[in-house]
């Protein structure tokens, strides 16, 4: 497990961001971590049309998309922003390493 990153300059994250930081896997005191949930929570990190509500009694985020008026449970973006805390905790490294040990076929 990565050790965190403490720092004295970083207030306590908030409810919504540690309910956001769970739907990247992130443990609220991985200040450096935390930064990627910052901007995930941006309201110009959304795709245009979509909103974005803390319910505070069932803490969780409700994401919907005013033109269809679909809701999810998870930012409609979440997969980039698991893909930069992949890379971010070293995962570029891991998949240079993996190419080198079995390169791609032609097909791959």
């Amino acid at each position: 497990m990565a050790e965190l990153e403490d720092s004295n300059k970083d207030p306590p994250p908030t409810m919504e961001k540690i309910a956001a930081a769970r739907q990247l896997g992130i443990h609220p005191k991985d200040y450096k971590m935390m930064r990627l949930v910052d901007d995930m929570l941006k309201a110009e990190s959304l795709p245009s049309r979509w909103t974005a509500i803390y319910e505070k009694h069932n803490d969780r985020w409700i994401y919907t998309d005013s033109r269809t008026g679909e809701a999810q449970l998870e930012h409609p973006l979440i997969e980039y922003y698991r893909g930069a805390v992949f890379m971010d905790k070293g995962g570029y490294r891991v998949l240079m390493r993996n190419m080198e040990a079995r390169k791609p076929t032609f097909d791959e």
